[in-house]
């Protein structure tokens, strides 16, 4: 679970991010998408949740298994912004 509790909040952050440009760009025009995006937000939050509910902060070594595992995400991010 901590795997899952280090992921999903890089994620959260990450479609966060994605809101604020949209909804500084126009909201009217990408309202839909926002919707979308929103959802899926959500969705990804509560699995954070679930995973700290089972203790996923309480993993032996967390801060440096979340440390390795959300600097590989932003890594994957980067890459998928660019291709």
């Amino acid at each position: 679970m901590a795997c899952t509790v280090a992921v999903e909040e890089l994620i959260g952050q990450h479609y966060n991010d994605q809101l604020k440009e949209l909804l500084a760009d126009d909201p009217e025009t990408h309202k839909e998408l926002l919707k979308t995006l929103t959802r899926l937000r959500d969705e990804e939050l509560h699995h954070h949740d679930t995973g700290i509910e089972h203790n996923g902060l309480k993993a032996p070594a967390y801060d440096a298994l979340k440390w390795v595992i959300q600097t590989g995400c932003k890594g994957a991010i980067k890459i998928a912004e660019k291709i």
